[in-house]
C-alpha cells in the first residue's frame, strides 16, 4: 500500500523534473500535476495520487520509465507508460493505450479535467479533443465499475 511519504518523495521528483518549466498561464508547471494528484489525495488514495503526480515527467522531462520503476516500483513505471504519450502516437492510439489499464484511465481522466477547467474556466482549443476522450475513458471507468459491482454481488451470492 503506497503512503503519504511515497507520495511526498514522488512530488519532491516530479517538482525537480518539472523545476524549469511554465504551464500555459504562465505558472510553475508542477501546480499542475499536483492538482491531477490532489483529486485522488483527497479520497486518501495514494496509489493513484504518486502516479498522478508523475504522470508528466516522462513525455515531458528527462526522466525515463527506469528511474521511476526504480524510484517508484514497476506498477508506478507501468501507469506512468500508458499516460505518456509517445513521440508520432495519434492522440486516438494514445487514449486507447490509456483505456487499457484502469488506473491510468482514471488518472488521464483527472489530468483531462484539470487541463480543461483549469483554474476554474474553461480553456479553449482543446475542448473537442479532451470531451471526446473523456467520453472514450469514462466507457471503460464504468464497464471496470460494473464489473466490480457484479463480482461483488457473485462473492455475497446475491443473484446478478
Amino acid at each position: 500500500m503506497a503512503s503519504q511519504e511515497i507520495f511526498y518523495e514522488a512530488l519532491r521528483f516530479a517538482g525537480e523534473a518539472h523545476k524549469d518549466q511554465k504551464d500555459l498561464d504562465g505558472l510553475t508547471y508542477i501546480l499542475h500535476p499536483a492538482r491531477v494528484a490532489e483529486q485522488f489525495i483527497v479520497k486518501g488514495n495514494y496509489e493513484l495520487a504518486i502516479p498522478a503526480v508523475l504522470h508528466d515527467t516522462v513525455e515531458d522531462t528527462s526522466v525515463t520509465l527506469r528511474d521511476i520503476e526504480l524510484k517508484f516500483g514497476k506498477r508506478v513505471a507501468e501507469i506512468v507508460d500508458r499516460l505518456s504519450r509517445r513521440e508520432g502516437e495519434v492522440y486516438v492510439d494514445f487514449i486507447e493505450r490509456v483505456a487499457g489499464d484502469i488506473d491510468a484511465v482514471y488518472v488521464k481522466l483527472a489530468d483531462i479535467r484539470d487541463n480543461l477547467y483549469r483554474r476554474g474556466r474553461v480553456v479553449t482549443g482543446m475542448e473537442k479533443r479532451y470531451l471526446k476522450a473523456i467520453s472514450t475513458l469514462e466507457v471503460v471507468r464504468k464497464a471496470h465499475h460494473d464489473a466490480k459491482l457484479r463480482d461483488d454481488m457473485l462473492k455475497r451470492g446475491t443473484d446478478v
